[in-house]
């Protein structure tokens, strides 16, 4: 294994981001641990056993809320002369009230969205030429819509699930173009629905979190489960050639009938692509 190898995961101090981790780790791969919090990545990584083949998992910082921070991020990565085999988009968030990020974007959609997309942009002349990348969508992708107000979400105009839907069918959209972009590369660019899993994001603080854990636990998946999926596109032979799809349980999925319309993708991506025009 090349030394200077990764597998980046975003969110990889979260449930699945963990699993992952340990996964690829135990797998031989060399992994990259994307997060906010690297004290804890740091203290995760002291948890692994030691494998004498496979180096330790590595920590940089990376705040998905903030554009200098995924800049940074991007930077730091060329300056090492990584070669990314994988880049697993895995971070995500769920809020309950509007917040606004210093880049004058609600939260939710510049972690799900719109900073996955820069990322992805910035690191692409670094990824390997048979390269994966896999982003976390969701089946609140039928809540949501790619409206011009997509962008610049208010008090007034937020809602819980539609702006997070709103997210997720964009990254959908982020899928299907930038596969059809890369179609001719051997880099390959597939989602994932992991499903309603156990992660703190699914806890509301409210009133009713004991009835919905009662009623719906049967249903919820242990973080292993709902990253197995992601787990297979990443690094699985049986699906190296696969470009353009969304998956769930490992299974392939159909895309959104609108994201079908390559218009609406490409219309998206290049809206999108003038909002974070000043970092690429």
């Amino acid at each position: 294994m090349n030394d200077k190898e990764v597998y980046i995961i975003t969110g990889a101090t979260g449930g699945m981001g963990k699993v992952l981790t340990e996964k690829l780790y135990r797998s031989g791969k060399s992994v990259l641990m994307a997060c906010r919090n690297e004290e804890r990545a740091r203290n995760f990584i002291e948890e692994l056993p030691s494998l004498s083949a496979t180096p330790r998992p590595l920590v940089r910082h990376l705040d998905l809320a903030s554009f200098d921070s995924v800049r940074n991020f991007v930077e730091n990565i060329r300056k090492e002369g990584f070669r990314i085999k994988a880049l697993v988009h895995n971070a995500g968030t769920l809020n309950q009230q509007c917040r606004i990020t210093p880049d004058h974007f609600e939260q939710m959609t510049q972690v799900n969205y719109l900073s996955p997309y820069l990322l992805t942009r910035l690191l692409l002349p670094g990824m390997d030429q048979e390269g994966r990348i896999v982003c976390t969508s969701s089946c609140t992708w039928r809540l949501g819509n790619l409206q011009s107000d997509l962008f610049r979400q208010s008090l007034e105009h937020f809602h819980m699930f539609r702006t997070y839907g709103s997210s997720k069918l964009a990254i959908l959209a982020f899928t299907a173009e930038l596969a059809h972009r890369c179609r001719h590369t051997g880099i390959t660019v597939n989602a994932v629905d992991p499903g309603v899993v156990d992660t703190p994001m699914i806890t509301m603080h409210r009133w009713f979190d004991p009835l919905t854990n009662l009623f719906f636990r049967p249903f919820i998946k242990t973080a292993e489960e709902g990253a197995a999926t992601t787990l297979y596109l990443t690094c699985s032979e049986e699906v190296k050639r696969e470009n353009g799809t969304f998956w769930k349980n490992k299974r392939r999925q159909r895309m959104p009938r609108l994201l079908t319309q390559r218009d609406v993708c490409q219309q998206l991506w290049e809206k999108t692509e003038k909002q974070v025009a000043a970092y690429l």
